[in-house]
């Protein structure tokens, strides 16, 4: 009696890891997206750094930044 509480136990845990597969495969797939994105949003973030060093001021004055052609904000 006790074995066949066992298999069905170990059946009933193998039945829920498969069903719960699917999920946990579907939040890794997010995470790396969304790791990928933050990814994206930094690289971006330090690309405008470095584009702007040195500017201290708004470019609300003039059309564009004589110096580098940045569009007003």
């Amino acid at each position: 009696m006790k074995n066949r509480r066992n298999d069905l136990k170990e059946r009933s845990h193998l039945a829920s890891v498969l069903l719960l597969l699917p999920l946990f495969l579907t939040a890794c797939h997010t995470i790396e997206g969304a790791g990928t994105d933050i990814k994206q949003t930094g690289k971006a973030i330090e690309h405008s750094a470095e584009r702007n060093k040195g500017h201290h001021h708004h470019h609300l004055h003039c059309p564009t930044c004589s110096c580098c052609d940045l569009p007003s904000e």
